[in-house]
């Protein structure tokens, strides 16, 4: 049952071709331009209906005035997904869909309409549900270790479904969408775990304008979406203020319970979280300059076994209790780096590298918009290198002098 909400004006439209599962698109005659933004929440809950209808309730009481035309699609229950427009406080059904759909299909399908059916100034698009970023790996707790599931996880994955959105299949969704827009989408949110690495920041750079996501484990429902869509309204929220206020006015709400409210990640006795927004094409430029960085690293371990064996050791302790094993922060992992290159700096090889690391750092900065960092968090910046102990990770490219470095590692480990 919906909590209390108080009463908006949301200008009200209707989506048939929304609701079409296939076939040819028939476009409407709607030439309307008075909206600020055209969003879309595609959701697939891990519980089927609690998060989505509480994010849903959230995101009609945030809807505060007609410049913003929200839809949300979601599934309920197992294969069985629903398009709901979000209008005065209260939810419309648009259509139902049964069928064997992929989410990048549909995702795609449905951005596509309506982008070409509802013009507005900036566009945004809301994933929400299960992540686990660049991992295709479960933790065993019996053998302690991180093994393969046999089924792809990724994003927004459903073990009851045996589905999910793969990264690639996300960057090549993002990818259509921008050709029929013409340009970069401007803000991407992806609302679950450890979704904010730096490979996939980088690798949505030509499809995506700014990329919202923790860099943690999330929370209960994860971002405010009350908060989030006040803050798409009146004319002035640009894309980047847009982004600041999801990470700020998240990051507070989940700072402000206290250690004894039980829920959440933690590191020791203080909730823990960390959400950025990261401009993608200044992560685009930062992951280009970090295989420059890495290739010439791996070269000079290449010579040096035993600054080889202190680099690779590196990893152990880095990474914080409310990330997945796999990953460690970017800023923290590259600030150890240079500090044990810096202490030994034997050739001007290695003198050179500890200027680079800092080049890298500065660009680490540039990149990341706005952070909220929760208690104890210590050095994290919000943007995270996926640094697997085993292998079964589904975007780290073999080409890569990051994921040669990986590899030597895992062997020496």
């Amino acid at each position: 049952m919906f909590k209390q909400m108080r009463i908006m004006m949301l200008y009200v439209v209707t989506l048939p071709f929304l609701c079409m599962a296939g076939g040819e698109y028939v476009p409407l005659a709607n030439n309307d331009t008075s909206h600020e933004w055209a969003v879309l929440l595609y959701a697939v809950p891990e519980t089927w209906g609690t998060y989505a209808m509480k994010n849903l309730d959230d995101a009609m009481t945030g809807i505060c005035d007609d410049t913003t035309v929200a839809f949300a699609c979601c599934n309920l229950s197992p294969n069985y997904w629903t398009l709901w427009q979000l209008f005065d406080g209260s939810l419309s059904q648009l259509e139902r869909f049964i069928g064997p759909e992929s989410h990048a299909t549909r995702i795609t399908r449905l951005m596509n309409s309506m982008v070409q059916q509802y013009p507005a100034k900036k566009y945004a698009l809301i994933l929400s549900g299960n992540g686990f970023g660049l991992a295709n790996m479960v933790y065993d707790f019996g053998a302690k270790k991180w093994v393969a599931p046999g089924e792809k996880r990724a994003m927004l994955y459903n073990d009851n479904e045996g589905a999910c959105l793969t990264n690639s299949e996300m960057i090549a969704a993002l990818t259509a969408v921008r050709t029929v827009l013409g340009r970069n989408l401007d803000v991407l949110i992806a609302d679950a775990n450890s979704m904010m690495c730096a490979e996939i920041a980088a690798a949505l750079s030509e499809c995506v304008d700014i990329y919202v996501a923790p860099q943690s484990c999330q929370y209960i429902s994860g971002f405010r979406y009350d908060l989030l869509f006040e803050a798409l309204a009146g004319e002035a929220a640009s894309s980047i203020d847009f982004a600041r206020s999801i990470v700020g006015d998240s990051g507070e709400y989940y700072n402000s319970f206290p250690p004894e409210e039980g829920f959440g990640c933690y590191q020791g006795n203080r909730y823990f979280h960390s959400y950025a927004a990261v401009d993608c094409a200044q992560a685009g430029v930062l992951w280009k300059r970090f295989q420059l960085f890495m290739g010439a690293l791996n070269g000079v371990l290449a010579q040096d076994q035993v600054l080889a064996g202190t680099m690779y050791r590196l990893r152990a302790g880095l990474t914080p209790s409310s990330f997945d094993a796999c990953y460690v922060d970017f800023s923290v992992w590259l600030n150890h780096v240079r500090a044990v290159l810096a202490a030994n700096t034997t050739s001007a090889n290695v003198f050179s590298l500890v200027a680079e690391s800092d080049d890298l750092l500065l660009w680490l900065r540039s990149s990341v918009l706005s952070t909220s960092i929760g208690y104890e968090a210590g050095d994290v910046r919000g943007i995270s290198l996926c640094y697997p102990e085993t292998d079964g990770f589904l975007m780290l490219n073999p080409a890569d002098p990051w994921h040669q470095f990986i590899v030597a590692s895992m062997a020496r480990a």
